[in-house]
């Protein structure tokens, strides 16, 4: 790795979902700064505007909770940052593979989404809000298909799309009902990740099938449609295998029945990433997950050795799970290696290292859209 010798200013809101989205730059700050990275934070916009660094990194999440008791639309603070002329990289908060703010891809250097297609020729075509969503509106009818317009990215708006990091990299000690605990690590910046139990092997588990998740009762929409094709399986597959009670259930409930379940069913959300995807592999519960080909994202959890992946209508779905319940120790070594590679990204030997590569390559990404300006 090259002696990059860079400042960056971050701009974030202390709450849960700001915190977060800067969280690995906490978590790795020491060995950032050893290969010449220093992190400057700040939670207010003036003194942010006021800071000298070599790049400017904006949290997408936060700025609504900051620019609340200004008189400035997000794209006009964008814009103020845009004429300070430095590298400015902005952090999506979308949870999918899109859409992507026209006024906001105009006004910064590098736009960070945490998922992206990996066939870019798609952003150039005529789509509806983003691939999952659009191939479920071409498939089926939908009352309110007319409500998302049809979007399209120019080459060089598309030249300025990179990966963040996805939700596997947050801190996953603010998801917990306390909210003393919540607010500490927030407050004080915390920057670990905590150390995982792997729990019993998938044959000592005692609950089959388990899923949890909002079924979108107000939205008649692809992923309410997405869910509830999973779930009409699961509901049937109820019948001869055990699953968990239905209802809400505290996060620590929720926690316990994940370690005692040989599957995870973790259909798509909003967006394709869900937060029971890396529940399931700290818990080394078995990933059932829609098929992700189409998806790019940092880190890439998602390779065929560490989950099970069954169709986005689930017609596979139900021969998928006989085929696990049906010898599920077979099935063992995919759940290791689900718990490992979450390990492996998170507190591994190498994990510091990859995530510096990762941020190295934005961040020139960024400076050299800047030159180019």
């Amino acid at each position: 790795m090259s002696n990059l010798q860079m400042k960056l200013s971050v701009l974030y809101f202390p709450h849960r979902e700001g915190h977060n989205s800067i969280f690995p730059l906490l978590a790795y700050r020491q060995a950032l700064e050893y290969h010449g990275i220093s992190i400057h934070l700040y939670t207010n916009t003036d003194s942010f505007l006021s800071s000298k660094s070599d790049v400017w990194i904006v949290s997408g999440f936060s700025l609504p909770k900051l620019l609340h008791s200004k008189d400035i639309t997000i794209s006009r603070f964008l814009k103020n940052c845009h004429d300070r002329n430095v590298p400015l990289i902005y952090l999506s908060g979308s949870d999918s593979t899109g859409p992507f703010d026209h006024e906001v891809i105009q006004w910064v250097d590098l736009y960070l989404a945490k998922q992206l297609v990996r066939d870019k020729s798609f952003y150039l075509n005529d789509h509806r809000r983003h691939l999952f969503r659009d191939r479920y509106f071409r498939d089926y009818r939908f009352r309110n298909q007319n409500n998302f317009p049809v979007v399209n990215y120019s080459k060089e708006e598309i030249s300025k799309l990179g990966l963040s990091w996805n939700l596997g990299l947050i801190d996953w000690k603010t998801q917990t009902s306390s909210r003393f605990i919540r607010y500490s690590n927030i407050l004080f910046r915390n920057g670990s990740f905590p150390e995982w139990n792997p729990g019993k092997d998938l044959v000592n588990r005692g609950i089959d099938l388990m899923f949890r998740g909002n079924f979108f009762s107000q939205s008649h929409d692809a992923c309410r449609l997405h869910r509830l094709q999973t779930y009409r399986v699961y509901q049937k597959e109820a019948l001869n295998q055990t699953t968990v009670p239905s209802g809400l259930v505290s996060n620590q409930a929720y926690r316990r029945e994940l370690a005692s379940s040989k599957i995870c069913l973790s259909p798509f959300g909003w967006g394709e990433i869900c937060y029971r995807d890396f529940e399931a592999f700290q818990s080394r519960t078995l990933l059932f997950k829609p098929d992700m080909s189409h998806l790019e994202t940092f880190p890439d959890f998602y390779s065929q050795d560490v989950m099970v992946t069954y169709d986005w209508d689930a017609r596979n779905l139900s021969d998928k799970i006989g085929q696990v319940l049906g010898n599920v120790r077979n099935y063992q070594d995919v759940a290791d290696a689900g718990f490992e590679k979450f390990q492996k990204w998170t507190n591994g030997t190498g994990a510091e290292a990859s995530f510096t590569i990762h941020l190295k390559k934005q961040l020139e990404n960024s400076i050299q859209n800047f030159s180019h300006r």
